[in-house]
């Protein structure tokens, strides 16, 4: 290649480094004009090209409801009276559980105390009969309004009922109707109940 030709590659080449230039240039001060103008966000674009890693998430366990109650009517007078009404309780609570929850769980305890002695003897005395059978009832109702889960206890009972794995969001419902004795005449003569609502749910 003689010495001209050389000259003219050279030359080329320079030109169209300073084309390049020129074009890199041109580019920066449009995407420069741009994003002030807001035809380009900066931080989407940043965002379409580092994708950061998924957030953790955390989980809290939390009581949502509870539901109690103690038979404190005098199991004579009521008796004599035959206002069984009084023996009965009946109640409902309403937990509401959010999107992602793990877990829902219903807890609950019933007590059945034996009639005291001198108790029972005072009932025969006077030949009081026909006192209505003690007994516990709980229904769960999912969403929908639909019985998920219903249980009935004629005694003492400790129990872990249904524990619901990713249950469905929404309003979660336990109802309970129950006949239970008491006396006023008797100390520690009180039957009851407990019933706890636990769920595991992401932290906010």
């Amino acid at each position: 290649m003689n010495e001209i030709s050389l000259k003219r590659v050279k030359i080329e080449k320079r030109r169209i480094k300073n084309k390049l230039s020129s074009f890199i240039l041109l580019l920066a001060i449009l995407t420069l004009v741009a994003s002030t103008s807001g035809c380009i966000d900066i931080y989407y674009a940043k965002s379409l090209l580092y994708k950061p890693p998924p957030k953790e998430i955390k989980y809290q366990i939390k009581i949502k409801g509870t539901l109690s109650g103690v038979w404190d009517v005098d199991l004579v007078s009521v008796a004599f009276s035959r206002s069984f009404d009084d023996f009965i309780k009946e109640g409902e609570n309403t937990t509401e559980v959010i999107n992602g929850t793990q877990f829902l769980v219903v807890d609950y305890s019933v007590i059945f105390n034996e009639l005291p002695e001198g108790l029972q003897d005072i009932l025969d005395k006077f030949n009081v009969t026909g006192l209505p059978d003690r007994y516990f009832k709980i229904e769960l109702y999912s969403p929908d309004g639909k019985v998920f889960w219903t249980e009935e206890a004629y005694e003492t009972t400790h129990n872990t009922s249904g524990k619901i794995l990713t249950p469905q969001s929404g309003k979660w419902t336990v109802k309970i109707k129950a006949v239970g004795y008491g006396s006023k005449m008797t100390e520690n003569f009180q039957d009851s109940f407990a019933v706890t609502v636990t769920v595991k749910e992401p932290k906010n």
